[in-house]
């Protein structure tokens, strides 16, 4: 008999201590689950510019590169710029390119799309009327690949010298508003990339292409609307 009761003894220790791991293991597993989460996926659509043309290392030196080293192992950063590209499809599109599948194919979870400094040449600018579709083409084939993508759309950085003169005034007074339509269109945010980088003529090359303290200005404005925390992007 007392034989029969140490067994059972014994076999209701072990089921309790099987109950105290069951309640304990969503507490253990937390920390675990956070340290192993996958980082969060950031496309970086666009032209030269994204594509880092002009720099020295654009593997290192490009603004997704200067992005991905500000936010950190929390985000995966990857490069799909093209140069030369615009958005509306009539000119040099964007959305014709083998990098614009690669970017469908990675299903990011936040995209970001800096379209439209090519757009405002004169032989492209024709095909004005077809901007806000065309960018709305290109949203519309991010979401159908992951309806959850965050999008952020870029206004284009300055252009100097009185040689692009129209071009920039085109992009202020034009292309800009037209961004910022399609941003209300699909619920995306936009981020302000061209008053930072005016008046500072010393952070571009040729005039329209960012140096490394350009590539940097806007990586850092990126950060910003990403992170919210202007420290991180700073340093």
């Amino acid at each position: 008999y007392s034989l029969l009761m140490i067994n059972l003894s014994n076999r209701m220790k072990s089921e309790f201590m099987h109950f105290l791991l069951f309640l304990l293991f969503p507490v253990i597993s937390l920390p675990l689950m956070a340290q192993t989460a996958s980082p969060q996926k950031v496309a970086c659509v666009g032209n030269s510019i994204t594509a880092g043309v002009g720099l020295h290392d654009r593997n290192h030196d490009s603004y997704p590169m200067v992005l991905a080293q500000m936010l950190g192992k929390e985000y995966e950063v990857r490069n799909f710029g093209v140069s030369g590209r615009t958005m509306v499809q009539k000119g040099q599109s964007y959305m014709k390119e083998k990098a614009f599948e690669k970017a469908l194919d990675y299903r990011p979870d936040i995209l970001i799309v800096k379209l439209g400094t090519n757009d405002t040449n004169p032989p492209y600018w024709k095909y004005k009327n077809d901007y806000m579709n065309d960018m709305n083409i290109l949203i519309h084939a991010f979401k159908k690949r992951n309806p959850e993508v965050k999008v952020y759309l870029c206004y284009p950085v300055a252009i100097y010298s009185e040689r692009f003169r129209e071009r920039e005034e085109i992009l202020v007074n034009e292309l800009i508003p037209m961004i910022d339509k399609v941003a209300k269109q699909n619920d995306a945010e936009t981020i302000d990339l061209h008053t930072p980088t005016q008046d500072i003529p010393d952070a571009f090359f040729d005039n329209i292409h960012p140096n490394e303290k350009g590539a940097r200005i806007i990586a850092r404005e990126i950060c910003k609307a990403l992170t919210r925390n202007v420290t991180r992007c700073t340093e």
